[in-house]
């Protein structure tokens, strides 16, 4: 059986984004400044757990999109909030949906509403 790519790693390399790999509780790099206080993604207590940036170098780039783990101040019960390069959001309620909004969100596509829960 074939190696298969795990589906954010795919949707990453085959719309030319890179995983921010952060390590140690890492903070995301100063170019996340614009996007962070336009959205004030940061305003409810919570962190980043995944983000993605274009480009080659995550201390310059300005287009990134990043998963915090504070939906539930957005919206009851959310687990995650998908943030886009633009300042979309998209309240997520379980992984599964946090990585189907992720991968369009690396695609340049509108992220689909969670089914679980109308947001």
């Amino acid at each position: 059986m074939a190696y298969k790519k795990p589906i954010l790693q795919a949707a990453a390399e085959e719309n030319g984004w890179k995983e921010f790999k952060g390590e140690n509780g890492a903070m995301l790099p100063d170019s996340t400044d614009t996007l962070t206080e336009k959205t004030e993604m940061f305003k409810y207590p919570g962190g980043w757990c995944k983000a993605f940036y274009k480009g080659d170098d995550p201390k310059t780039s300005d287009q990134w999109i990043i998963v915090t783990n504070n939906g539930g101040f957005y919206k009851i019960g959310a687990s995650y909030m998908v943030w886009s390069p633009d300042g979309r959001a998209r309240a997520c309620w379980s992984a599964k949906t946090m990585k189907i909004a992720v991968c369009a969100f690396l695609k340049g596509e509108d992220a689909p509403r969670d089914p679980d829960y109308q947001t």
